[in-house]
């Protein structure tokens, strides 16, 4: 989809728009998987993250 060849206008603010969104949703899952990876290893990490988190909630 990155190296897609379109003469049309339209089309190719569609398909910037989509690899936007889907580079964005990459970005999300990696962000996710590494908050996990940390929460299930136990690290120190997680727990300044997680009472930053709840610091900034109250």
């Amino acid at each position: 989809m990155k190296n897609e060849n379109t003469t049309n206008p339209q089309a190719y603010t569609c398909t910037n728009v989509l690899n936007k969104k889907l580079q964005e949703f990459e970005t999300w899952i990696k962000n996710m998987n590494y908050s996990l990876f940390l929460e299930y290893a136990h690290s120190n990490e997680y727990h300044k993250r997680k009472q930053l988190y709840l610091q900034t909630k109250n």
